[in-house]
């Protein structure tokens, strides 16, 4: 029994389904290329590969595209190369499976939106650390935070005229959501040093009231891996230097 090559095709099963219950079901642009390159696995001899490529998306799935390889075993298949086509960056199978599970949840809500704390939950029940968390009630103590650490040089704002202009434009009196994205975004970044329970989190700055478009969410899915690749980067790198010496 081959649990990968069985699990694939109940979930293949699955998005046949949602094809046929509706046409214009857009999977996310990894299904799409996994998908196409399924399609050709059966006609091959045993150790042939496929080719699968997504088209490129549209603003319901983030406008990205991907390739996916699989090789044909005797009685079953292996993935060998996933990677995103715009960033050339090779994606893990672990990666794969997220987004897979992610477009599961998200099928499970009518329209294209979703609660923000319905979001957040379905991402954190998907990863490992670090987690996602709302800023919630309290950007006050954020906002406050950063302040004083920028004030006492502690950080350092990049050399963007547009994002200075938009701290330049804040005030105290000003209300979380009335500031500029960007601005709400750097601040929303410190929110984790004020718990240390917090200090591996991705805040999300959206007003808690308001809703977050589905494909956002495997835009946030992935910054979690870029994270992860990130950090198993520099470990790797480390652990080569110690050998070094």
């Amino acid at each position: 029994m081959n649990y990968f090559t069985d699990g694939m095709r109940i979930f293949l099963d699955y998005i046949d389904r949602q094809f046929k219950k509706n046409p214009d079901y857009i999977p996310h642009p990894l299904i799409r290329a996994f998908v196409c390159a399924h399609q050709g696995i059966d006609n091959l001899e045993e150790g042939k590969c496929t080719l699968g490529v997504s088209q490129d998306g549209d603003d319901s799935n983030s406008g990205e595209s991907y390739s996916v390889v699989l090789e044909k075993g005797k009685n079953s298949y292996s993935v060998k190369d996933i990677r995103h086509i715009g960033l050339n960056r090779l994606i893990s199978i672990e990666h794969m499976m997220s987004i897979f599970r992610l477009q599961i949840h998200i099928d499970r809500y009518c329209g294209n939106e979703l609660k923000v704390d319905e979001a957040l939950n379905i991402l954190n029940e998907l990863v490992s650390e670090p987690k996602f968390q709302a800023v919630g009630d309290r950007w006050r103590e954020a906002r406050d935070y950063f302040i004083t650490a920028l004030k006492e040089g502690k950080i350092h704002l990049p050399d963007d005229p547009n994002l200075r202009a938009g701290m330049l434009s804040i005030t105290m009196n000003m209300d979380w959501y009335d500031y500029p994205s960007d601005v709400r975004s750097l601040i929303g970044a410190f929110l984790p040093s004020l718990n240390s329970s917090d200090d591996r989190c991705f805040t999300v700055t959206f007003p808690k009231n308001n809703k977050i478009e589905k494909h956002i969410l495997f835009s946030l899915l992935n910054q979690h891996w870029v994270m992860r690749y990130e950090t198993e980067s520099r470990s790797e790198n480390d652990d080569e230097d110690k050998k070094g010496t």
